[in-house]
């Protein structure tokens, strides 16, 4: 069995003392498509969908630092929109 390197791993963060995995556990008298709803949200809300993404294919540097002014621009136009800047 391979021994994995934790430290290189894009996917080890943690949340407290909790697993960074979302779970769901299901009711008996709950439908089955509610809790996949449930646990679908949990993902989206915990970002473990988007740092899949990030990481499915090699980004470069340069792409990157486009990523990044174009978060920094969303945010900022937010602000301005509010009049906190």
């Amino acid at each position: 069995m391979a021994r994995h390197n934790q430290r290189n791993s894009p996917f080890k963060h943690k949340v407290g003392k909790k697993a960074s995995h979302a779970t769901v556990i299901p009711n008996d008298r709950q439908p089955i498509e509610r809790a996949i709803k449930k646990f679908m949200r949990k993902v989206k809300k915990s970002g473990i969908q988007e740092l899949y993404k990030r990481y499915e294919y090699y980004e470069k540097p340069s792409e990157k630092r486009k990523r990044a002014a174009r978060k920094r621009r969303r945010v900022l136009e937010k602000l301005k929109a509010k009049g906190v800047v």
